[in-house]
């Protein structure tokens, strides 16, 4: 297992057992940690003072000891992490992931604040449509990116697309029913109300994950119960 196939393996790990999510640093720390980088090289690739790194670290060994029910440190995190019943589930699992064109996140900063209200209301208040509005170079895809990579443990399948090239309705729903049949499922049916029903039929068998982005350019944005408006 690579090094980021174990950092979101913790992380999965840390939101099923304790139902804390790690912070941006602290993954931003995990990872370097695993990459045996010294805190004064990852407090300079995230632009924080060390003492933030220090005050981060401190906490993030002291939740994982707590998760894993033994001293973490960053010269054992990777050894505890294999040793653990559940890395051999999270490493088997099945979640199937359609990312497309969607965007790197790697290197994301900022909007926690936003990032925790929308994990709330997806996880915990079990919202069923979200929707994420701004002017155009606020972040909205981004955001939207990472929110999909951090709760992506809870769903059965991720499907990200964007309607920047105006894909049709049609061909939208076909593209969803293929990946939801795994691809078995081609004969559809003709009339769009079946296909949208056929469509329904496959999310109430499963939990999955669908996201739109640009979704502005083909319709306009009606208010909906889970709205964010970044700023």
């Amino acid at each position: 297992m690579d090094i980021e196939g174990i950092v979101e393996s913790i992380k999965q790990v840390v939101k099923q057992r304790s139902g804390k999510y790690l912070k941006d640093i602290q993954v931003d720390i995990l990872r370097g940690t695993l990459n045996n980088e010294q805190y004064r090289r990852i407090a300079r690739l995230t632009h924080v003072t060390e003492d933030t790194i220090k005050k981060e670290v401190s906490l993030l060994w002291r939740l994982l000891s707590e998760v894993f029910g033994e001293k973490v440190t960053k010269f054992n995190i990777k050894e505890v992490f294999m040793r653990s019943p559940s890395s051999v589930y999270l490493v088997t699992s099945n979640t199937r992931e359609d990312w497309a064109d969607a965007p790197d996140v790697s290197f994301f900063l900022g909007r926690e604040t936003d990032l925790n209200i929308l994990k709330q209301w997806v996880i915990q208040d079990r919202c069923r449509l979200l929707t994420i509005v701004g002017l155009p170079g606020k972040g909205k895809t981004s955001l939207t990116v990472k929110l999909a990579q951090e709760i992506g443990g809870d769903f059965q399948g991720i499907i990200w697309r964007s309607l920047l090239n105006s894909l049709s309705i049609q061909d939208l729903i076909k593209d969803w029913i293929l990946f939801l049949s795994h691809q078995e499922n081609i004969d559809l049916p003709e009339r769009l109300d079946q296909q949208i029903n056929l469509l329904i039929s496959y999310l109430k068998q499963h939990r999955y994950l669908l996201i739109l982005d640009n979704v502005e350019t083909i319709l306009a944005m009606r208010a909906t119960k889970c709205r964010i408006v970044l700023r």
